[in-house]
C-alpha cells in the first residue's frame, strides 16, 4: 500500500474507514457534550425548581421580617410586620397572626404547617400557598417560615369573575364529564388514574404534612388539563387519587406519551421535595373506545389498572381488555388482610360543629391506609367485599373506633359518626351487638349516596335494611357527593342527616350561579326536614358561604384538623363561627337541628 496515493485501492480503501470512523467518533463526541449538558441543564433546572420557594425570618420584637427567595439569596428585602402581613389575602390575615402568637408563645404545639393565599403583581393575582414553620430560636423570638406557592391549586379566597363559554376544562364534577362522555360520539378519548399511596406509616403523624405532600403532587398534575386548546378534565375527589381524561388523543402511542410526561412529572416533584421516602404512585390507562360511552367502566378499569401497576411495580399500565383479571383475586386478598394488622390502618377523628346551637354535635371518623393501592374507606370495603371479608374488616374498624371514642368523648351526648358500606348491612348488626361500648354511644352509622346508587337494586329490599337499623336505635346519615339527588325519594326519608361532600359544595366559592343551584339543593333536601352537615370545606370563605346558605352545622380542617385522638375545637374558631352565624342568620332558612 502506497500512503497518499488515491489511486491505490488499498489505500483508498484505509482512508474512507479512517475517515468513516473520525466522523462516528466525533459524532460520539458531540452527543456526549451535548447530553452532559443536557442533563447539567436538568440538574440546574431541578435544583432551581427546589429553591423557589420565599424565606421569611421573623423577628416580631424588634417588628422586622427579612424575606428572600431561596433561589436568590443575595437579593433581601426587610419589612415591618405590617406590610408581611399584607403579603396575604386580607380573609387570611388574621389566621397569619394568631399563628405567629401561637409560635411565640409555645412554638412546640403550634401548627407546622398553615394554608394561606398570597398577593403577587400589587394584588392583581392571588396564589395558593402552604407556610411552613421552619425553625424558631425562643432566645432570641426570631422565626423562620418558608411559603411554598402553588399556583395551579385553586385560592382559598378564589372568586371566577369570567365566564368561560368554552368546552369544560381543568377540574369538572363527576356528572359534567359523564355527559361529555356521552356527547362525545367518536371512539377516541383515553382515561388515566393517578393515585398516590404512602410508603411508611410514620409519614401519617402528621396530616399537614400529608395535605402538602399531596396538594404538592397535585398541583404539577393540574396544568396538564389547564390549556383550552388541549381540552382535558379532571375529576379531583379530595383523596389521594386524580381523574384525567382526554377525549381527542386518538392512539395509544399518545396516550403512553401522555401518561408517561404525567410520570416525569410527578417523579420530579418527587424528586425536588425529597418525599422519596414517603410516597409513590402509578397510572392507569384506558382506551375509551373499549367501553364505549360506559363511563363508570372506564374509570372502574382505570383505578384497577392502577391496583395493578402497583402490584408489579410499574409506574404507568395501559389496560387491555381482556378475559383475565388485571389482579389475581389472592392479591386482593392480600391487600385486604393487610389493612387489618395492627398498623394497616390510621383512625382519625374530626369534630362537627353546630354553629346555631353553638356547640359539638360529634365527630366524623376516617380511616387511612398505609403501603395499600385502596383510596378510599369505600374502595376498601368494596374490595373486602369481592374476597369474601367484608365482615372481618367492618369487625376490625368497628372494634377499634367505637371503644376508643367511647373512652375519650368528653360529652355523653357526642355523636360518633362512622363509616360504613353498604357491603355490612347483613352483618351490621350482629357486630355491633358483640361491642358493649355500643350501647352507651350515640352511633350514626353514615352510608355513601353514590355507593348505594351504584349497588342497591331492590328498593324494597334497601329500605327494609335501613328502618331495621334505625328500630335498634341507631342514627342513619347518608353522605353525598353530587348536587343531583340520585335515589328514589322513599330512600331520603330513612336517613336522620344528610352530610354535603366535598365534590358537592367544593365550588361554592366560584360564582352566583354555583351558589344558587347549591340554594336550590338545601330547599329540595329541608322537604325531608333532616339536618344538613357539611364537611371538607377549604377555607374560610367556603364556611362562610355555606353558613350563609342555610347550612350551620359544619366539619374542616380550617375549623379543626384530624387527629388520632378527640381533640376539642379551639374557643377562638369556635367565636369566629358564632360571628359568621350571628351576622347572616336573618330567619329566612329552616334550621333543623340534630334530635336529642
Amino acid at each position: 500500500m502506497k500512503w497518499f496515493d488515491f489511486n491505490d485501492p488499498a489505500f483508498l480503501t484505509f482512508f474512507w474507514v479512517v475517515v468513516s470512523f473520525s466522523v462516528f467518533l466525533l459524532f460520539i463526541v458531540i452527543t456526549f457534550i451535548l447530553s452532559a449538558k443536557k442533563d447539567k441543564k436538568y440538574a440546574e433546572r431541578l435544583k432551581a425548581e427546589a429553591t423557589t420557594l420565599r424565606i421569611y425570618i421573623i423577628d416580631p420584637k424588634n417588628n422586622s421580617v427579612i424575606y428572600f427567595n431561596r433561589s436568590n439569596l443575595k437579593n433581601k428585602r426587610q419589612t415591618d410586620m405590617n406590610s408581611f402581613y399584607t403579603h396575604f389575602h386580607a380573609n387570611d390575615i388574621d389566621k397569619i397572626k394568631s399563628w405567629i402568637i401561637a409560635i411565640c408563645t409555645d412554638y412546640t404545639t403550634a401548627e407546622k404547617y398553615i394554608e394561606a393565599d398570597v398577593l403577587f403583581d400589587y394584588g392583581r393575582s392571588t396564589y395558593f400557598s402552604l407556610l411552613k414553620l421552619n425553625k424558631y430560636d425562643p432566645n432570641k423570638g426570631i422565626i423562620h417560615l418558608e411559603s411554598f406557592v402553588l399556583k395551579y391549586i385553586t385560592p382559598n379566597n378564589y372568586t371566577d369573575k369570567k365566564k368561560n363559554k368554552a368546552l369544560h376544562t381543568g377540574v369538572v364534577k363527576r356528572s359534567t364529564m359523564e355527559s361529555l362522555v356521552l356527547k362525545e360520539k367518536s371512539l377516541k378519548g383515553f382515561t388515566f388514574a393517578i393515585r398516590f399511596y404512602y410508603i411508611r406509616q410514620k409519614v401519617l403523624s402528621n396530616d399537614k404534612i400529608e395535605r402538602y405532600m399531596i396538594v404538592t403532587l397535585k398541583n404539577v398534575i393540574y396544568p396538564f388539563a389547564s390549556n383550552p386548546r388541549v381540552a382535558r378534565q379532571i375529576i379531583d375527589d379530595g383523596e389521594n387519587e386524580l381523574l384525567l381524561f382526554d377525549l381527542r388523543i386518538s392512539t395509544r402511542d399518545e396516550a403512553m406519551v401522555l401518561a408517561t410526561s404525567i410520570a416525569h412529572s410527578i417523579k420530579k416533584c418527587i424528586g425536588v421535595n425529597g418525599f422519596s421516602d414517603s410516597i409513590n404512585f402509578s397510572i392507569g390507562v384506558v382506551e375509551n373506545a373499549q367501553y364505549y360511552q360506559d363511563f363508570d367502566s372506564m374509570v372502574l378499569k382505570a383505578q384497577e389498572a392502577c391496583i395493578s401497576a402497583q402490584h408489579h411495580g410499574q409506574e404507568i399500565l395501559l389496560y387491555q381488555k381482556q378475559a383475565a383479571p388485571l389482579v389475581e383475586i389472592d392479591r386482593y386478598r392480600d391487600e385486604v388482610e393487610k389493612l387489618m394488622h395492627p398498623s394497616g390502618i390510621r383512625y382519625l377523628f374530626r369534630p362537627i360543629f353546630d354553629v346555631y346551637k353553638k356547640q359539638t354535635l360529634g365527630y366524623f371518623q376516617y380511616v387511612k391506609a398505609y403501603d395499600s393501592p385502596f383510596a378510599s374507606f369505600t374502595e376498601m370495603s368494596k374490595y373486602a367485599a369481592k374476597v369474601g371479608m367484608s365482615k372481618q374488616f367492618f369487625a376490625t374498624v368497628a372494634r377499634y373506633v367505637i371503644p376508643k371514642f367511647a373512652s375519650e368523648r368528653q360529652d355523653p351526648s357526642l355523636r360518633l359518626f362512622m363509616l360504613v358500606s353498604l357491603q355490612d348491612i347483613d352483618h351490621m348488626k350482629e357486630i355491633l351487638s358483640q361491642i358493649p361500648q355500643v350501647k352507651v354511644i350515640k352511633l350514626v352509622l353514615v352510608f355513601e349516596e353514590q355507593e348505594i346508587n351504584e349497588n342497591a337494586a331492590d328498593l324494597h329490599l334497601l329500605n327494609n335494611s335501613l328502618k331495621n337499623l334505625r328500630s335498634d336505635n341507631f342514627e342513619l346519615a347518608m353522605l353525598m357527593k353530587d348536587k343531583n339527588l340520585l335515589l328514589d325519594p322513599t330512600v331520603y326519608f330513612n336517613f336522620d342527616y344528610f352530610v354535603a361532600g366535598s365534590m358537592m359544595i367544593g365550588e361554592i366559592k366560584k360564582n352566583n350561579r354555583i351558589r344558587l343551584s347549591i340554594h336550590s339543593l338545601i330547599e329540595s333536601l329541608l322537604k325531608y326536614h333532616r339536618p344538613i352537615i357539611a364537611t371538607d370545606l377549604e377555607g374560610w370563605q367556603a364556611i362562610e358561604l355555606i353558613i350563609k346558605s342555610g347550612v350551620s352545622i359544619v366539619s374542616s380542617e380550617t375549623i379543626s384538623p384530624s387527629n388520632d385522638m378527640l381533640l376539642p375545637i379551639n374557643k377562638k374558631k369556635i367565636d369566629k363561627l358564632v360571628a359568621m352565624d350571628d351576622s347572616y342568620h336573618t330567619g329566612g332558612w329552616k334550621r333543623h337541628g340534630p334530635k336529642g
